[in-house]
């Protein structure tokens, strides 16, 4: 009777360039949740590897919480509040 393979693991190989930038992958970041609106990725030394995760910083609006109206704690995209607040169309982003 043959050895039972274990199931392998994806894999993907990054390159860098000269700059030591790499690109991740489409795969890889629908996994990891990185889209437009979550640009930063975290890496975590753990015991001999590292972990890559999705960084997401607090955003700009919640510092100001303690001055605006409790609602503002719900917020996930300031730049659509703003926009709504303002009248305009929050589908279209100006750039």
């Amino acid at each position: 009777m043959g050895r039972v393979r274990k199931e392998q693991q994806p894999r993907w190989i990054l390159k860098l360039n000269p700059k030591g930038q790499a690109t991740i992958p489409l795969e890889v970041r629908r996994i990891f949740g990185i889209n437009h609106e979550c640009r930063e990725i975290e890496l975590v030394k753990e015991g001999a590897g590292f972990r890559l995760r999705p960084h997401k910083p607090d955003l700009p609006v919640h510092q100001y919480i303690g001055f605006c109206a409790e609602e503002l704690g719900q917020i996930d995209d300031p730049v659509t509040f703003i926009q709504e607040l303002r009248g305009r169309d929050s589908q279209k982003r100006d750039t």
